[in-house]
């Protein structure tokens, strides 16, 4: 999480990424959840939150993450309305809240994102987000959209995705998962590597590859990062077009 110093005063909630065993699982699964905004068990929630059709579904891995507690530890969907709501009290305000993640974090992140603008309207909200997976079904994408709709554009979304990455594919759309609109391709993949080999699936996928393609794009004065050897901190050097 990051928090500015200075008026107007805006956060970043950042959502980490696949980092054990366990959430390796959780994103390989394809069983579907009815999607609810923060219940009871998360801190004054207004009690004019829109309804929800019963016919809105997410990955149910993904809603886990989200949702469960341990008993000892709250969910993350407490933890994460809790630490807003104490912003909003405090004498720094969020003005503007930008959500964000990556793989596994970028499916939290738009769960978390939606859930603001169900719960939290009164605050600017936008998501951008790193290779996400499909996140639910026609109906929870539907949902999601009418709702940006309905604030009047205060919650925007964006994902970013490299073309030759695999994880936007997954869950598979032959079982009814779609993504939210709004996406901008990108293209980078590691120099000489197997088609099939590790690099496939770990190099077009990390997130130090995304991050340093997006700083050489923003340093350039048309916006495009076009790098046969683009440096990236680490032992992860892609190559881009």
């Amino acid at each position: 999480m990051f928090r500015s110093l200075a008026a107007p005063h805006r956060c970043v909630f950042a959502f980490r990424g696949t980092a054990s065993f366990e959430d390796l699982l959780d994103d390989l699964g394809a069983r579907d959840h009815p999607f609810a905004p923060a219940g009871p068990k998360v801190p004054t929630v207004p009690a004019n939150v829109p309804h929800v059709p019963s016919d809105v579904r997410v990955e149910a891995g993904f809603w886990d993450v989200y949702t469960t507690s341990d008993g000892a530890t709250s969910s993350m969907q407490f933890q994460v309305f809790a630490l807003l709501d104490r912003y909003a009290a405090s004498d720094r305000p969020v003005h503007e809240l930008w959500i964000t993640g990556h793989s596994l974090g970028a499916a939290l992140s738009t769960l978390f994102a939606l859930d603001v603008a169900l719960c939290r309207p009164e605050i600017a909200a936008s998501l951008v987000n790193f290779v996400s997976p499909r996140m639910g079904n026609a109906a929870f994408v539907r949902f999601y959209q009418e709702q940006a709709a309905q604030l009047d554009d205060a919650t925007r979304t964006l994902r970013v995705q490299n073309v030759l990455d695999r994880v936007p594919d997954l869950p598979p759309e032959t079982v009814g998962y779609r993504h939210v609109s709004a996406v901008t391709l990108i293209e980078f993949h590691k120099r000489e590597t197997l088609p099939l080999g590790p690099d496939f699936v770990v190099h077009r996928h990390a997130a130090a590859n995304y991050q340093a393609v997006a700083q050489c794009a923003a340093a350039s004065p048309n916006g495009m990062c076009v790098n046969a050897d683009l440096a990236v901190p680490g032992p992860r050097r892609p190559r881009t077009s």
